[in-house]
C-alpha cells in the first residue's frame, strides 16, 4: 500500500483531473468550431472622401460581385462635410482676421449674438439647403446649450459656434446620412453602423440611430471607444440606451480589437453594455472586429501584406469581423489603392473559405460560459501533483510522508477554490500554471535523458525525448485551454497576464536544476561547486559563448511578444511558411529548441563538456515554454492552436535532422584533423 501511494497515487490522481476537465475542453472546442464565420465589411465613409465618386461606385460593385456586401458606415461629423466641400469651418480668432467684407459683418454678428465666445471657437457656415437641414434635426439631439450656439442666417449661410476649439473637427459627429444608407440598401448591401459612444449631455440621438435600425433592417452595431470624450457629463442613460437598443433589435455587438493587439477598445461603458448583451435574454452576439492603417510592411504587390494581416487576425486572433480599410501607402494613387484593396479582399476570401470559414452568413448567438471555479480547483490539484513529481524526481527518491502532505494539500486546496477563493487569487491560476507545466515537463525530460542515455542509442534518444515533450505539453495543454476558456477570454476581454514570467522562469529553472540532475553529487556541495566555478580559469571561449548565449537570451525575451519591428529576412520566413501553413509555427520552436532537444540528446552520451550540455539543455527548454506560451493565446482556437504546435514539430524534426546530420559531419572533420595534426609523436 505504501509502495503504491508513493510510486503510481500522484500519477492515478493526474489522470482522474485531466478526466474531469474533458468536459471543460470540450465546451471549449465546441464552441470554437461553430463560430466559423467571417463577416467582411468594407469601409465605405473612409474611402468615400479618398475616391472619386464613380471609382467609389465602381469599388462597392465589384465587392459586392465577389460576395462582400456589408459597407461599414460612421456618423457623419464636421470634419466629413468640410472635406466633401459641404460647408466651411474657422476658427473664430481667424475668422475676426479676415478683412472681406462678409466675413466682418459674420464676427460682428456672431460677437453681438453672443458676446461671451472664446476666440478659440469652430465657426460653421452652411450654404447647401440639406445640410442646413440635417444641422437643423439633428445637432440638438446631443449637443447642450453649454457647447454649442446656433447664432442664426447672415448671406444665406446658416452659422452655428461650437465652443470647444481644442477638439478636432471629427470629434463632432451629426448624425447618420439616412439619404446614403437608403441608397446602398437599394443596392443590395447590408449596413453595418460603426459608432462612437459619446458621453454626451444629451442622448436623444440614439432614438434616431434605433429607427434606422429598425427601418433598414440593420444586424451590427460597432461600438469603438472615443478618446476625445469629455467624462465631465458621466451620462449613464448614453450606454444604457445603447445597450436596449441592441437587445431590442437583436444586434450583433460588435467592438473592434486595440491596435496593440492587447484586449479590445473600451468605449464608454463597456462593461455595462456588454454585460447587458450577454446576459440571459440579450442578444448573445458579439463579435470582435480588426481594422488597420497601417502601411508600414507594404511590399511590392502594395496589397499581399494586407492580406497576411487579415489571415493572421483571423487564424490567430479569433477575428470574425473584418473592417476592410482603404490600402493607402505612399506614391500610390487613390485608384490604385482601390484596385489593390479588391485584389486583398480577393485573396483573402479566398484563403479563409480554403482553410474551412464561411464568409458573411448570418452571426450566432455564443452560449459558452465556463465553470471555472471547478475547472480552476481540478487544475491546482494537477500543479500541486506536478510540484511533488518534480521534487521526486530532482531527488531521485521519493518520501511516503511529502506524497501524504501534497495529497491532503491538494484536497483543501480542491475544496477552498470550488468553495471560498476569491477572484483576485483566481486569476493567478493560469499563470501558476503556465510556469509549473513547463517546470514539470523540462524535470520531466531531464530525467528520462539522464536515465536511459547509456541505454539508448543518441538518435533514438532523440526521437524519443521528442515525443516525451510533445505529449507532456499537449496533454497539459487541456488544463491551460480549460482555464482559460469562457466567453470573457474568448472575444479577449479577459487576457493572459504574466507572458515574461511563464517564459522566463521554466527557463531560469532549466538551468539550475541541470545542476542538480547531472552535475552535482554526493561527493560535492553546491557551495564547493560554486567555489570552484568562482576560481575556475577563465577561458576566452567561455566569454564568447557566454556573450552568444546572453544575446540569444536577450532577444528570446524581446521577441517573446506583440512586436512590430521584425528584420526582412524574418520577414520572408514568415510569409513562406504562412503560405504553406495557415497556422505558422513559432520560430523559436524550431530555430532553437528542437535543435537544442537533439543536440542535447547527442551531447549528453557523447560529450562531457558540461557548460555544452547544460546550454542546450537551457535551449531546449525554450521548446518547452514556447509550446506553453502558445496555449495562453486566450483568443486563438484551441485546435489551431494544436496544429502550429504540429506544424513546429514538423519544421521542427526537419532543422533538427539538418542539424544532427551536420554536427556528426562536424565531429568526424575534427576528429580527423585532430588525428591528422594534433596527434601524439
Amino acid at each position: 500500500m505504501k509502495k503504491f501511494v508513493i510510486k503510481f497515487m500522484p500519477w492515478v490522481l493526474l489522470i482522474v483531473m485531466f478526466a474531469l476537465l474533458i468536459p471543460g475542453i470540450t465546451l471549449r472546442v465546441t464552441s470554437e468550431e461553430k463560430n466559423n464565420n467571417v463577416i467582411i465589411s468594407f469601409n465605405y465613409d473612409g474611402a468615400s472622401t479618398k475616391l472619386t465618386e464613380s471609382k467609389l461606385n465602381d469599388t462597392v460593385l465589384n465587392l459586392k460581385n465577389m460576395g462582400v456586401n456589408s459597407l461599414s458606415i460612421m456618423e457623419d461629423n464636421i470634419n466629413y462635410f468640410v472635406s466633401k466641400g459641404d460647408l466651411t469651418c474657422i476658427k473664430y480668432n481667424v475668422l475676426c482676421h479676415k478683412y472681406d467684407e462678409q466675413s466682418i459683418k459674420i464676427a460682428e454678428k456672431i460677437k453681438s449674438e453672443f458676446p461671451d465666445i472664446s476666440y478659440d471657437s469652430h465657426v460653421v457656415l452652411i450654404g447647401k439647403e440639406n445640410i442646413k437641414e440635417r444641422f437643423n434635426n439633428e445637432v440638438h439631439l446631443r449637443y447642450g446649450d453649454d457647447e454649442y450656439k446656433k447664432i442664426g442666417s447672415f448671406d444665406n449661410l446658416d452659422i452655428y459656434v461650437f465652443f470647444d476649439g481644442r477638439k478636432q473637427l471629427w470629434d463632432y459627429p451629426i448624425g447618420y446620412s439616412e439619404e446614403k444608407i437608403a441608397a446602398l440598401k437599394n443596392e443590395g448591401f447590408n449596413i453595418v453602423l460603426i459608432h462612437k459612444l459619446k458621453n454626451a449631455v444629451k442622448t436623444e440621438y440614439i432614438d434616431e440611430i434605433e429607427k434606422l435600425i429598425k427601418k433598414y433592417d440593420i444586424k451590427y452595431l460597432n461600438l469603438k471607444e472615443d478618446t476625445s470624450m469629455d467624462k465631465k457629463y458621466n451620462n449613464e442613460e448614453n450606454y444604457k440606451k445603447m445597450a436596449d437598443v441592441i437587445n431590442n433589435n437583436d444586434l450583433t455587438l460588435v467592438v473592434t480589437e486595440n491596435v496593440n493587439q492587447l484586449s479590445n477598445q473600451k468605449f464608454y461603458g463597456y462593461s455595462y453594455v456588454y454585460d447587458e448583451v450577454m446576459k440571459k435574454g440579450g442578444s448573445n452576439k458579439i463579435l470582435r472586429s480588426y481594422e488597420t492603417y497601417d502601411e508600414t510592411q507594404a511590399d511590392e504587390t502594395k496589397y499581399k501584406f494586407r492580406v497576411e494581416q487579415f489571415v493572421n487576425s483571423t487564424v490567430d486572433r479569433n477575428i470574425r469581423f473584418v473592417t476592410v480599410t482603404l490600402i493607402e501607402p505612399e506614391g500610390v494613387t487613390y485608384n490604385e489603392c482601390a484596385d489593390n484593396t479588391l485584389k486583398a479582399v480577393k485573396l483573402y476570401k479566398e484563403k479563409i473559405e480554403d482553410i474551412g470559414f464561411s464568409v458573411n452568413l448570418t452571426s450566432q448567438r455564443i452560449d459558452y460560459n465556463a465553470n471555472k471555479p471547478f475547472n480552476y480547483a481540478v487544475c491546482l490539484v494537477i500543479m500541486i501533483m506536478f510540484m511533488l513529481l518534480a521534487f521526486n524526481m530532482i531527488l531521485g527518491s521519493a518520501s511516503f510522508k511529502l506524497t501524504i502532505v501534497a495529497l491532503l494539500l491538494s484536497l483543501v486546496a480542491f475544496l477552498g477554490t470550488l468553495t471560498v477563493m476569491p477572484e483576485p487569487i483566481l486569476a493567478l491560476y493560469p499563470t501558476a500554471y503556465s510556469v509549473i507545466l513547463p517546470a514539470f515537463c523540462s524535470t520531466l525530460t531531464l530525467s528520462f535523458i539522464k536515465r536511459f542515455k547509456y541505454k539508448l542509442s543518441a538518435l533514438l534518444l532523440a526521437i524519443s525525448s521528442i515525443a516525451l515533450v510533445y505529449s507532456v505539453m499537449l496533454i497539459g495543454a487541456v488544463a491551460q485551454g480549460t482555464m482559460l476558456s469562457g466567453i470573457d477570454y474568448y472575444i479577449n476581454n479577459d487576457i493572459f497576464r504574466g507572458i515574461k514570467l511563464s517564459l522566463i522562469v521554466p527557463t531560469l529553472y532549466t538551468a539550475v536544476i541541470y545542476y542538480f540532475m547531472f552535475i552535482k553529487n554526493e561527493k560535492t556541495s553546491v557551495i564547493k561547486d560554486v567555489k570552484n566555478v568562482l576560481n575556475a580559469d577563465i577561458k576566452v571561449y567561455w566569454v564568447i559563448l557566454a556573450g552568444i548565449l546572453g544575446a540569444v537570451g536577450v532577444y528570446y525575451i524581446i521577441r517573446s511578444g506583440n512586436v512590430n519591428s521584425i528584420s526582412s529576412m524574418e520577414k520572408l520566413m514568415r510569409s513562406t511558411l504562412t503560405e504553406i501553413f495557415y497556422a505558422r509555427p513559432r520560430t523559436k520552436e524550431f530555430l532553437i529548441g528542437y535543435p537544442c532537444l537533439v543536440l542535447f540528446a547527442y551531447y549528453v552520451k557523447n560529450c562531457n563538456i558540461k557548460f555544452i550540455n547544460w546550454a542546450l539543455a537551457v535551449g531546449a527548454s525554450i521548446l518547452i515554454t514556447s509550446v506553453s506560451n502558445s496555449f495562453c493565446h486566450v483568443f486563438t482556437d484551441f485546435f489551431v492552436i494544436v496544429e502550429r504546435t504540429l506544424n513546429g514539430l514538423f519544421v521542427g524534426m526537419i532543422v533538427s535532422a539538418f542539424v544532427y546530420i551536420g554536427n556528426i559531419i562536424l565531429f568526424k572533420v575534427i576528429d580527423v584533423i585532430s588525428k591528422k595534426y594534433f596527434k601524439k609523436n
